[in-house]
């Protein structure tokens, strides 16, 4: 099977007449493969908010009872993974589990697993074509032995290297990867752990201006030899690019205009950086809808952006113009009975001008027509940015110009 693995690699090199004789399952992976490995490799800096709700049970018979919500900052850096508390002014150099200190915390959702499947030596196989969230989706098994695998597990001070088998699936046609799934083999003994179990979604978001395939959300499951089942159900919101050279600050950002020496002619302007500033917590903004979002056409991961149809003001002084755009993109479309969808937006950049802000904030209202809850049906878990909201039946879009209203927040709350 290693043999088989060196050929699809090489495939995508050989010319029409010889990848001709391979067969088309052979092929699809070859260029699923190529196009995981180029996402995978061209990754920019950039963090995002993660936020992980943490369960436990004693029982497969009893429901999982929530323990606590833990929220972090974690970046992609020169590919590390660092943390931060929400808000802190540098991340940390000690892994996640050191930081919290309690309780189940895993690392590795970012890119680490994707990267052992793709970039590693794994043996994959294809299973079949299936449907996937609105998606033809090609599933493939793989396995990688413990001597590759490099996933360590740690119970209570007991740890053990072990091997890994699951499955993921890719757009037939994007060759986009959709889904993973990493489970643990060959567990040693004395590590405690009797089953583990993790699931990652993906989806293409935009990182300054261009798009990145980054994970949306992951489940770890673990189950322990006493058993105790441990699950994190962990989601990543406001995904940005990192630059440590910006200046953040929180006042006012500063007013628009060309200096002028007195008695001289206007100097030519220099290039414009943009100046990064953050909008208090407490503020109201009001946006207004830029495009409509089809029910029938949309996908989970589209850009989406909204303007002010109002100044931010604050102590009579204007923070943010009439018309500054807001950007972000579908978070959540769902359809549910009924024919209704339950819809979130999730907005993490404003910009105007030369000027950008992280756009933190919480939905407050919105169009009268989309009701923020509906009888006997449940909304996801409150994350951080991200508004949640229902579309009726017999509705089919979010119109252009459908107002909203949005609270600022800050981090961590």
């Amino acid at each position: 099977m290693r043999l088989a693995a060196g050929i699809v690699l090489s495939a995508l090199a050989l010319p029409a007449w010889a990848q001709s004789s391979l067969s088309p399952d052979v092929l699809l992976l070859a260029r699923i493969r190529h196009h995981a490995t180029a996402d995978l490799s061209h990754l920019p800096n950039f963090t995002c908010l993660e936020t992980i709700e943490r369960s436990t049970r004693n029982s497969p018979l009893k429901p999982f009872d929530v323990k606590d919500v833990v929220r972090v900052e974690v970046a992609y850096v020169g590919e590390r993974e660092l943390y931060a508390w929400p808000g802190a002014s540098n991340f940390e150099s000690r892994p996640l589990p050191d930081m919290i200190g309690t309780g189940m915390t895993s690392m590795g959702e970012y890119s680490s697993h994707a990267r052992s499947v793709f970039m590693g030596s794994a043996v994959i196989h294809y299973a079949s074509e299936d449907e996937l969230g609105g998606h033809r989706a090609a599933h493939f098994d793989y396995e990688i032995s413990p001597m590759f695998s490099g996933y360590t597990v740690s119970v209570h001070g007991r740890s053990g290297i072990v091997g890994v088998r699951g499955a993921f699936w890719a757009d037939t046609t994007t060759f986009d990867l959709l889904r993973l799934t990493v489970e643990g083999t060959d567990i040693p003994d004395e590590v405690g752990v009797r089953a583990l179990l993790t699931d990652i979604d993906y989806t293409r978001l935009r990182i300054g201006s261009s798009d990145f395939l980054l994970p949306q959300s992951s489940s770890v499951w673990m189950g322990l030899d006493s058993g105790v089942e441990n699950r994190n159900r962990i989601d990543f919101t406001h995904c940005r690019q990192y630059a440590s050279e910006s200046v953040l600050s929180f006042e006012e950002p500063p007013a628009a205009g060309l200096k002028h020496d007195a008695g001289l002619q206007p100097r030519a302007p220099e290039p414009q950086q943009v100046s990064e500033f953050t909008l208090p917590p407490g503020l109201f903004v009001s946006l207004r809808l830029e495009a409509p979002i089809l029910t029938s056409t949309a996908k989970v991961g589209d850009t989406v952006s909204a303007t002010l149809s109002s100044d931010v003001k604050q102590n009579g002084r204007l923070l943010v113009p009439k018309g500054a755009v807001v950007s972000g993109r579908l978070r959540v479309l769902q359809k549910q009975p009924g024919n209704t969808y339950l819809v979130g937006l999730e907005f993490a950049d404003l910009a105007f001008e030369n000027k950008h802000s992280r756009f933190l904030a919480k939905l407050v209202s919105v169009d009268s027509r989309f009701p923020r809850s509906m009888p006997r049906m449940e909304l996801p878990p409150e994350l951080p940015g991200v508004g949640t909201f229902f579309i009726p039946a017999g509705v089919a879009q979010l119109p252009k110009g459908m107002p909203m209203e949005w609270k600022m927040v800050g981090l961590g709350k």
